[in-house]
């Protein structure tokens, strides 16, 4: 899920994962994997490519806007020009009494 969204918000704004500098994620509930943003980033091959900054950020409810205040410094810090903030889940897809 998390990877056919970036590639689609990619596709979206003219850009290919080869121009995609850093990569923050926020890790999904129904399918979590450990370090979202390096599985993310190993599975669409934007890594082992080097100078890729990566980071999974996971502040509960409040990932969504720590991811973004993330990809906000990696650029005001000059680290990156183009970096994605991703975040998928399929919750409907848990049991009731695990969500």
């Amino acid at each position: 899920l998390m990877s056919q969204a970036l590639r689609s918000a990619l596709s979206n704004c003219g850009l290919s994962m080869d121009d995609l500098e850093g990569l923050v994620a926020v890790p999904s509930l129904s399918h979590p994997h450990f370090m979202e943003a390096h599985n993310l980033a190993t599975y669409t091959k934007l890594l082992p490519r080097k100078g890729v900054l990566v980071r999974t950020v996971d502040t509960g409810g409040a990932s969504p806007i720590s991811a973004l205040i993330s990809a906000s410094q990696f650029i005001r810090t000059g680290y990156v020009d183009v970096v994605a903030v991703v975040a998928g889940d399929a919750v409907a897809s848990m049991p009731l009494d695990t969500f």
